[in-house]
């Protein structure tokens, strides 16, 4: 039993870097929120609510936002200030993670922008996809 544990925590925790890198500026900014909720005493539950409510919004208002942009160049603007938090995230996430086991620093860098770089694809097409109809 505990040799399929193993690959399964880290096929969940691949998942989970998955999904904070891509929605970074959301999760973030939930976060914030949520820590200002458990400040002012709304508990453990109550935080994590307001942190997945607050998540949920932000998605969906830059959703909107990029939707409802007309001309290139604000929304070149828009989808820069979405996708920097993720591309700034996953390349110290993969710094962090890679620093005892690439023996060459200059690949280890040269992983890390190339892991930020598909980071930040995968926000841009999360940020651009259309809605589902």
């Amino acid at each position: 039993m505990s040799a399929l544990a193993l690959p399964l925590m880290v096929l969940v925790l691949v998942w989970l870097f998955y999904k904070v890198t891509t929605y970074a500026l959301p999760c973030l900014t939930g976060l914030i929120v949520a820590r200002y909720a458990f400040e002012a005493g709304a508990g453990g539950g109550g935080a994590f609510v307001v942190w997945g409510v607050t998540a949920l919004a932000t998605f969906g208002l830059m959703r909107w936002l990029y939707a409802s942009i007309a001309q290139p160049i604000f929304r070149v603007m828009h989808s820069i200030a979405f996708v920097t938090p993720s591309a700034v995230m996953s390349y110290f996430i993969l710094n962090t993670l890679s620093a005892g086991h690439v023996p060459s620093e200059h690949w280890r860098q040269a992983l890390c922008i190339l892991g930020a770089g598909v980071a930040a694809l995968m926000a841009l097409v999360r940020l651009a996809e259309p809605d589902p109809e």
